[in-house]
């Protein structure tokens, strides 16, 4: 593909594939749009040209390359195939399998606006607090579409919203296995015990330490719970508890859920890891015109 691509550009030696998986490879065309649409705005007219020259260019070439490798291999048939799967404006690698796309066209699917494609990054895992996946959503938009001075505002806005949060929209989802295998008649918990079980371990034994049992629900083997970050020192004697829904009020520990830690954990890190490959700040830095101003 380099080649054909720095042949038909009349380039050298520039490395159009800037991405590859095991059955996938992800090509730049900035060259061949900026020839081509040097006056173009018009971004729907830009991916339908691109959609014509892939399927008529690149995908007939493609086609030709694995007719010779299947005569080079002596193969009874040629079954290999490649098509276009995604039309994209920009594209941010955080690293191998974890990526997001302002897509404006998917298998032939056309968007009157880019969709954000998101694979493998904390947007769509359920482990994450479904308010952190839908502000996360808006961070990556801002990252494809936005600016810095964007970013650094919605994260402040984000940040005092979910101050306010209760513990069963700010803690993070999990099924919890291994209680028995992680516990200990002394210590409550083994060394290396996950920290969603090691929560729920310690939620157990507050339950019966406050005799509750016959008021609350206890967590089993496979139960659905959700656990957050406490502050110290705490009814606890700990740095987290979990529960299986709504942390219990009789419980006495609203007041000790670190916020600033679960947002840092839950919310912060990821956006700080696109930030850094964009070379972006995530706040405000003081300069010294706020000093005379």
């Amino acid at each position: 593909m380099n080649m054909y691509m720095n042949k038909l550009l009349k380039t050298k030696d520039v490395d159009y594939v800037i991405a590859s998986d095991t059955d996938s490879i992800y090509v730049e065309m900035k060259e061949l749009v900026d020839r081509v649409f040097a006056d173009q705005t018009d971004k729907t007219k830009i991916v339908d040209s691109l959609d014509k020259f892939i399927q008529q260019k690149v995908e007939s070439y493609i086609e030709n390359c694995y007719k010779d490798l299947s005569v080079y291999m002596n193969s009874n048939l040629q079954k290999m195939k490649m098509k276009r799967e995604i039309i994209a404006e920009t594209a941010i690698w955080r690293k191998k399998k974890m990526y997001i796309m302002a897509a404006w066209d998917i298998e032939g699917v056309r968007y009157s606006e880019p969709l954000i494609k998101i694979s493998g990054v904390e947007a769509i895992r359920s482990s994450t607090p479904h308010v952190c996946r839908e502000a996360l959503e808006k961070m990556y938009k801002i990252f494809l579409q936005g600016t810095e001075k964007e970013l650094i505002e919605s994260i402040s806005k984000f940040k005092e919203e979910h101050s306010k949060m209760p513990f069963e929209k700010i803690a993070k989802p999990s099924g919890v296995k291994g209680l028995k295998k992680y516990s200990d008649p002394v210590k409550l918990y083994k060394l290396g015990t996950p920290i969603h079980v090691k929560g729920a371990l310690i939620y157990n034994d507050m339950v019966k330490r406050k005799k509750l049992e016959n008021v609350l629900p206890m967590i089993n083997e496979g139960d659905k719970i959700r656990f957050a970050y406490l502050k110290m020192p705490n009814p606890s004697y700990d740095t987290v508890i979990a529960a299986p829904d709504e942390l219990p009020k009789e419980l006495g520990l609203d007041k000790y859920i670190n916020v600033e830690e679960q947002f840092n954990k839950t919310f912060l890190e990821p956006v700080r890891s696109f930030a850094a490959v964009k070379g972006w700040d995530i706040e405000r830095r003081a300069s010294l015109d706020d000093f005379f101003s």
